[in-house]
């Protein structure tokens, strides 16, 4: 490989019974397991689903991070994961 990647894979799955559907963690499409790419830099495992990942703020902070540094923010990902946390409570309010 002539490049560094880094991987952000989902595991917020949804519960279904529709065939198909990975029955290990994944984002509800992909199988956590199917993301792991030979060679790469880092792995980072965000709870979301397939479908709302490319707009979430913490893949794309992460995201940003990698390209900067090649590897991902452990630090970065728990105080983005805090804050989404608490906008999500004020919305419900």
């Amino acid at each position: 490989m002539g490049f560094q990647s880094g991987v952000i894979a989902g595991n917020l799955r949804n519960t279904t019974s529709l065939p198909g559907f990975p029955d290990q963690p994944s984002d509800g499409t992909v199988s956590v397991a199917e993301t792991i790419v030979p060679r790469m830099m880092d792995f980072l495992q965000v709870p979301r689903l397939y479908t709302t990942m490319i707009w979430n703020s913490v893949v794309w902070e992460q995201t940003e991070h990698f390209l900067r540094t090649g590897e991902f923010s452990r630090g970065l990902i728990k105080y983005l994961l805090a804050v989404a946390a608490i906008r999500t409570v004020a919305l419900k309010c």
